[in-house]
């Protein structure tokens, strides 16, 4: 075995493994810590996947799965930032009436009126298309 080879410690795995799909089906896949300590060291050495270590696994073990993982976390952000953005829009309704109770209004109420919308979710950004 090489000496110079990245393999992820206990504290780190601990910290990895539960958030690994548990759902798969098909072949017996290879074993997580492995290639996630194999992918690691590609990225970190900047060379070619071709160029992994044999002691990580098949190349294309790695590669593959580094794209599958890629492709499931850029959904999920995806889709996690969609209900970020759900979330934090105004109807037009209700920026005419907040605009309209705030005009004239002291620093005060606005603090306080700011503190509503952030305890309901609202952004800073939605803060700023009111006048806030």
């Amino acid at each position: 075995m090489r000496r110079n080879l990245f393999w992820l410690n206990d504290e780190q795995w601990e910290r990895i493994e539960p958030r690994l799909p548990t759902d798969v089906r098909g072949v017996e896949r290879a074993d997580d810590r492995r290639v996630i300590s194999g992918i690691i060291r590609v990225l970190k050495s900047g060379r070619r996947w071709c160029d992994c270590p044999p002691e990580y696994g098949p190349p294309t073990t790695i590669y593959n799965r580094f794209v599958r993982w890629g492709r499931f976390c850029h959904e999920r952000s995806k889709k996690r930032a969609a209900a970020d953005l759900a979330a934090s829009q105004i109807s037009d309704e209700k920026l005419a009436w907040l605009k309209t109770t705030l005009s004239g209004k002291t620093e005060q109420v606005r603090q306080e009126i700011r503190l509503a919308l952030q305890s309901q979710g609202f952004s800073k950004n939605s803060f700023n298309r009111i006048g806030l």
